[in-house]
C-alpha cells in the first residue's frame, strides 16, 4: 500500500454497496480507490446469503414474471409508515426506477450472475406485493476469477457451496448428508472449479468487475477523517 495517492473517487468500505458505487465510477472513467480497514474484502456482505431485493428487473422477466416499478411503490406505501413515504418519496423513486437497471449494470460488467429467489415478497398480504421476482441470489462463480486476491475475500462462517434456493429445497443444515447426497454432482464440480455462491459470489463477482475496470484496492487501510473544501467536497482522508 501507499501512504499516499490521488483519486477522483474514494469509497469507504468493500462491502456490496462499497464495491457497486466503485464499480459504477471506474466504468464511467473515474480514477477509484476502496480502502478497506480489515485485511480481508468483502464486510458482512461476504458472510451473509447474497440475496438483493431489486423489483421490476430483467432476470425476472426472462423468467415471465410480470412486475414494474409502480407495483413496486405500491407495495412499498403499504408496508412503509406513511411519513416515510412523505419524505422519501423521491428516493423510493429512484430506488424503484433503478433497480432494475442496476443489476442490468452490474452483469453487463463483471462476472456476476442472478437468478430468481424461490421467495416470495415479505408482506404478501399488502398491495403491489409479488410471488416470486423481486428476490436475487448469484449464481456460483469460480473465485479463480479472482487471481491472487482470491485470498483476501474474507471467508465466511458456513460453506458458501450451496445456492441460496439451494437450501431452501434441501435444507443443508439440518439435513447435510441427504442434501449432499442430492447435490453432489454440483458439489464436486463447485469444489473442482473453486466456485461460491451466496455473498461469496456476491462480493466475488463484483470486486472481479471492479479489478476489470481499474479500481485499486487498499487493504488495512482504515479512514479516520475526512477533510473538506470550503464548499463540502472531500480533498483528503
Amino acid at each position: 500500500m501507499m501512504d499516499h495517492s490521488e483519486c477522483d473517487v474514494l469509497v469507504v468500505g468493500s462491502g456490496a454497496a462499497g464495491l457497486s458505487a466503485a464499480l459504477v465510477t471506474a466504468v464511467t472513467g473515474l480514477k477509484t480507490l476502496i480502502c478497506e480497514k480489515e485485511p480481508v474484502f468483502g464486510g458482512t456482505s461476504a458472510w451473509s446469503g447474497g440475496a438483493v431485493w431489486a423489483p421490476a428487473n430483467s432476470v425476472a422477466r426472462r423468467a415471465g414474471l410480470h412486475d414494474d416499478v409502480e407495483a413496486c411503490l405500491t407495495y412499498l406505501a403499504a408496508c412503509l409508515p406513511p411519513e416515510w413515504m412523505d419524505e422519501e418519496r423521491d428516493r423510493l423513486q429512484m430506488f424503484a426506477n433503478q433497480a432494475g437497471p442496476a443489476i442490468d449494470f452490474i452483469m453487463a460488467h463483471s462476472p456476476l450472475r442472478f437468478e430468481n429467489l424461490e421467495t416470495p415478497d415479505l408482506y404478501m398480504q399488502a398491495a403491489g406485493a409479488r410471488y416470486r421476482g423481486r428476490m436475487l441470489t448469484p449464481c456460483p462463480l469460480s473465485l479463480h476469477v479472482l487471481g491472487r486476491l482470491a485470498a483476501r475475500l474474507r471467508r465466511p462462517d458456513y460453506s458458501h457451496l450451496f445456492t441460496f434456493n439451494e437450501i431452501l429445497v434441501h435444507d443443508p443444515y439440518h439435513h447435510p448428508w441427504r442434501a449432499a447426497g442430492m447435490l453432489a454432482p454440483a458439489l464436486v464440480w463447485r469444489v473442482l472449479r473453486r466456485q461460491r455462491a451466496q455473498g461469496s459470489a456476491l462480493v466475488g463477482g463484483l470486486m472481479a468487475g471492479c479489478q476489470q475496470a481499474g479500481v485499486r484496492l487498499w487493504l488495512e487501510a482504515g479512514v479516520d477523517a475526512l477533510e473538506q473544501d470550503g464548499q463540502g467536497r472531500v480533498v483528503a482522508a
